[in-house]
């Protein structure tokens, strides 16, 4: 799975980096850095490798992510 910022949000203050996909670990990592106050943030999430031959339910993840 890969994940990029698509848009900036709104709001004072700033945000930077993200917008090329990055591959998702199971490693804590940033995505993309900014401060002040910050809404609406877009993310766009990019899975790969799913066989059509398999019921859509054999597929499942979990993404956690916070803001410090």
């Amino acid at each position: 799975m890969e994940a990029r910022r698509i848009t900036d949000g709104s709001g004072a203050g700033t945000i930077g980096g993200g917008s090329g996909y990055q591959t998702i670990t199971g490693l804590d990592q940033t995505l993309f850095t900014g401060s002040g106050d910050r809404i609406g943030i877009g993310v766009q999430l990019k899975v790969t490798g799913f066989d059509v031959q398999r019921a859509p339910d054999d597929y499942g993840t979990t993404l956690t992510y916070s803001v410090d």
